[in-house]
């Protein structure tokens, strides 16, 4: 152990004399632990802390003491830009790279002691500590198991032969005792297996592996093969373990996944076949390609297994066979047979890493391999890259179809999920799921959490992080340009970009090496939209594009509705607010979408604490002032403003992860925002200074306060809606509300019956007994009498006697029967649905005019309006059955008049109308083309009640509102 750590501690820790002798160390490392060095060195941290633990444990309340790996994995990639993978321990070590970490980690409370009082000084010396004790733990490891190191090394260093000499160079230069030894055995044996092997025995004793196979008996041998047979099916399902692992796979499922041969099963056009020997499987992130491969290694250890003249399987990394493919397969075939007599199953894993010359040398290579053994078969894995993609061998590796997505979601969510279910789904996960890795993270999403995320940001940013876990090293470089690329094609719809847009011809080469992007005919692009937004957020947050320049064109928003979503719902509040506060301002309907989708909902489960009391009022002010400065006329309805406009005091009190505000409404002068007094409760009195009082636990997300000041608007909004109170001046719903007040003063109930008219004279004998200042309610309306008065005298100014009703009345008797529509015949009821219809038209109209004109561009009828609106009355059925309506708008050019064109018919509209109704509507109408959709409307006949018009015009705006997350 002494001369291992001497050498590791020398040749490692101190520095590589190349990063191809650093990459043979680490790759025989990697071989022997079956783990990678990011996995360590996170395991290390938790290690660290299980020491430290009983001394932390003195600075909590609660004793919780706990380290969130996934926070310091972000510390590492995000904040630090590093890929543990890729650096060797002597940076990983340095006290640069040290202070850099213990910054991000404090950032991102990846310390965690439940309950304490720390100042912020003791809990970045308690980081600090924790980064020592884990440095020491994650060199320990590296140590522990020496007879497979050298075992490892060994068998990697025979493999990569071309390394040899630089080896022996170094180990020479290094170390004066080893260098007469190796000079010894140079002048005694001329090959370079044996100098290596021999290097190997002077590194702890390891025995020449090259035994006399003739000493050893048939059932000897055959038991040895069987044993390599048996080691090489366990090495390929540990390094499918190993990739859904590193992809935030739980072992358990990783365990399953592997075990399981029809996870990654070859389709037919996918099998290695005498005629069609060679197959060069090209697949983007997540299809798995990999997983093919070691599915047809694996059936064919069964083959051998069965019968020892069954080819040999061999599995190869292409970076290492790459100018040795036929020496690195006879070496790897040793102790299970002859290749050049009973042929070989090459499978050889991503030609990609390897760079664009080994790769099209492995291929070459390939193809003559498989001309010159007999019964050879090779696959080559890669993903796409302007070399391979165009070879005659090359084969896509095709999706899951839907079926086999959500079979395989449902499979780890524990639950059956069918393509219905899935219909409300972000189309980015939809995408996304067609691909098995995606797939299984959501099924094991949805199976802890229960549920699907009540944040979409929350979930498009949880997939791609966890699936880039494999990847991680490979960008770390490319960050910056593969940003820069999301942001050019988020601009054009998601499409490819021209490869001069987004690199120099020297930077082109780490774009390709990051495995994320692809090339073709001059173009770079993303394989899978949920990779272009996941990027594009991450240039958002480093400021590019800017918010003015976001903002200058709604067509360039709606391209980057899903990377606003993930941006808002994974970054800092004073990051979101830069962006949210002028989009807020700017497109009130456009930002609730996008924090109604990016922030879940403040509840009352999550135990995260808030930040201070100030600073949470000061947060939700900040995003209360954006939204009321955005919806304009409608926050004197919704918004807790004074009569100017202005909003009031905001008081904030916290309690653990409780926060409680409310809107200060007396007339003392208050700072904008204060402690909230402990006296103020839930159940105050109406006369209480304090209003709008919430309370709850805002959550672990960051821009929370945008998401609780817009959830106490639309609150507001929805209540309005359902009390149908939105004031309104004008005719035709003005009438029907007056109508209604009037059949209620006079005793006619509802009137839904009752036909008119109801003489003036009746009505103002029973207001002059009540209060100006009462309320008359009827129906979801409320009238004040001293406004119902008002009304009346209007109408004896204008030379009436009585009021009428507001619609076409029936034409016939009642016959005894209960229908509401029983004395109306067919042309009345058409009569009837064409006025309330055209009355609902311009009530609906007048309402967005008067308290939605900022949110009006955004509302999908305000938006299709001047239209006409399209529509079937099927007749009734003898009076028992109420008549129905299936209807339509259809789009008119600008300044057109909104018309009613019903018909009595016997056969209701299909879809057929529809779809000409939506290639209109995106004609007519090119700013709303990304979002703009049309629908038939089918159902009974709704013309009867006593407030029909209201009703319709209520109906429309929840709809509209709903969509854009108002309501």
């Amino acid at each position: 152990m002494a001369l291992l750590a001497d050498l590791l501690d020398k040749y490692i820790f101190s520095g590589v004399p190349s990063n191809a002798v650093y990459d043979l160390i680490k790759v025989a490392w990697e071989k022997a632990n079956h783990r990678s060095w990011e996995d360590l060195y996170l395991d290390a941290f938790q290690e660290a802390l299980d020491e430290i633990r009983p001394r932390l444990a003195a600075y909590t309340e609660s004793g919780d003491v706990a380290l969130d790996r996934l926070a310091l994995s972000k510390a590492l990639h995000y904040d630090l830009g590093v890929a543990v993978d890729a650096l060797p321990f002597s940076k990983l070590s340095s006290e640069e790279l040290a202070a850099e970490l213990a910054r991000g980690m404090e950032a991102r409370s990846v310390l965690i002691v439940g309950g304490h009082n720390l100042s912020p000084d003791d809990y970045a010396q308690l980081t600090r500590n924790l980064i020592s004790h884990a440095k020491a733990h994650f060199k320990e490891a590296i140590l522990t198991d020496e007879s497979a190191f050298r075992r490892a090394l060994l068998d990697e260093t025979l493999t990569n032969q071309k390394l040899v000499q630089e080896v022996q160079a170094y180990l020479a230069n290094e170390f004066g005792f080893a260098l007469e030894k190796l000079s010894g055995i140079e002048n005694k044996i001329d090959t370079q297996t044996k100098l290596v092997q021999q290097m190997a025995v002077d590194l702890g004793g390891i025995k020449h592996l090259a035994e006399s196979q003739s000493a050893a008996t048939p059932s000897e041998i055959d038991l040895d093969r069987l044993a390599l047979l048996d080691e090489l099916d366990r090495a390929s399902r540990a390094r499918c373990m190993e990739r859904w692992q590193a992809a935030g796979v739980a072992r358990t499922d990783a365990i399953e996944l592997a075990a399981d041969p029809s996870i990654g099963a070859p389709r037919p056009e996918l099998q290695l076949q005498a005629e069609k020997p060679l197959l060069l499987l090209v697949g983007e992130l997540g299809v798995g390609k990999s997983l093919i491969g070691e599915r047809l290694l694996q059936s064919a250890i069964m083959k051998a297994r069965e019968n020892t003249e069954a080819p040999v399987p061999v599995y190869l990394r292409a970076r290492s066979a790459a100018g040795r493919l036929q020496e690195a397969v006879e070496a790897a075939a040793s102790g299970l047979g002859n290749p050049h007599v009973q042929g070989a199953t090459v499978v050889i894993d991503g030609a990609d890493e390897a760079g664009i010359g080994p790769a099209a040398e492995v291929l070459a290579e390939a193809r003559i391999l498989v001309g010159t053994w007999p019964r050879t078969t090779t696959v080559i894995t890669s993903r796409p890259t302007p070399t391979l993609v165009e070879a005659e061998e090359a084969v896509p590796v095709p999706q899951l179809s839907k079926e086999e997505a959500y079979a395989l979601v449902s499979r780890f969510a524990g639950q059956p999920i069918t393509e219905g279910m899935a219909s409300g789904w972000p189309v980015p996960v939809r995408d996304a799921i067609r691909r098995p890795l995606f797939a299984v993270l959501l099924g094991t999403h949805l199976r802890d959490q229960g549920r699907m995320p009540r944040s979409t940001g929350e979930l498009l940013a949880d997939l791609v992080e966890r699936s880039l876990g494999r990847v991680k090293a490979d960008y770390a470089s490319a960050n910056q340009l593969l940003r820069r690329l999301a942001v050019l094609s988020t601009d054009r719809g998601g499409g490819s970009v021209p490869s001069a847009d987004v690199a120099s011809r020297a930077e082109e080469q780490q774009i390709l090496d990051s495995g994320l992007a692809v090339e073709h005919s001059g173009a770079f692009a993303f394989p899978l939209p949920i990779l272009t937004q996941w990027f594009a957020a991450q240039s958002l947050a480093a400021g590019v594009p800017t918010p003015d320049d976001l903002m200058s064109d709604p067509q360039r928003l709606e391209h980057w509705r899903y990377s606003l979503i993930i941006f808002a719902g994974t970054f800092s509040h004073d990051q979101v607010s830069k962006l949210l506060i002028p989009l807020a301002e700017k497109y009130p309907a456009f930002a609730a979408e996008i924090v109604n989708e990016g922030l879940t909902q403040w509840g009352l489960v999550e135990e995260v604490s808030p930040p201070p009391a100030l600073e949470c009022g000061r947060r939700i002010r900040t995003a209360m002032q954006a939204w009321v400065k955005g919806i304009g006329p409608l926050a004197q309805l919704i918004a807790p403003v004074r009569e100017d406009g202005s909003l009031p005091t905001i008081g904030a009190q916290t309690s653990g992860a409780w926060l409680t505000t409310a809107w200060h409404r007396g007339d003392k002068e208050l700072a904008e925002v204060i402690e909230m007094p402990a006296s103020v409760k839930f159940f105050d009195q109406p006369s209480s200074d304090w209003t709008g009082l919430r309370g709850a636990r805002p959550g672990h997300q960051s821009a929370w306060a945008w998401r609780w000041a817009l959830d106490e608007l639309v609150s507001s909004l929805s209540q309005r809606l359902q009390q149908r109170a939105l004031p309104v001046s004008e005719d035709p719903l003005a009438l029907e509300a007056l109508w209604q007040a009037a059949l209620v003063v006079t005793g006619h109930g509802h009137g839904s019956l009752y036909p008119g008219p109801i003489p003036l004279a009746e009505i103002e004998k029973r207001l002059c007994h009540l209060p100006e200042d009462a309320m008359i309610t009827a129906g979801s309306w409320r009238l004040y009498v001293g406004h119902f008065k008002a009304k009346v005298s209007d109408l004896r100014e204008a030379g009436k006697t009585e009021l009428q009703m507001p619609w076409p009345g029936p034409d016939r008797k009642m016959s005894g029967s209960m229908w509401i529509w029983e004395p109306y015949t067919d042309k009345q009821i058409l009569a009837r649905a064409r006025f309330v219809y055209a009355g609902a038209l311009e009530g609906y109209q007048q309402l967005v005019d008067m308290w939605f004109p900022r949110l009006a561009s955004r509302m999908q009828t305000a938006v299709t309006l001047p239209a006409r609106l399209v529509g079937v009355i099927a007749p009734q059925n003898q009076g028992k059955s109420s008549p129905t309506i299936s209807w339509y708008w259809e789009a008119l050019p600008y300044g057109s008049q909104s018309i009613v064109d019903v018909q009595i018919g016997e056969i209701g509209l299909d879809d057929t109308y529809l779809l000409s109704a939506f290639d209109r509507v995106r004609s007519l109408r090119r700013e709303a083309v990304t979002w703009i959709g049309a629908t038939l409307f089918n159902g009974v006949l709704r013309i009867f009640g006593s407030n029909p018009m209201t009703e319709l015009v209520y109906t429309w705006l929840w709809d509209d509102l709903k969509r854009i997350a108002w309501v």
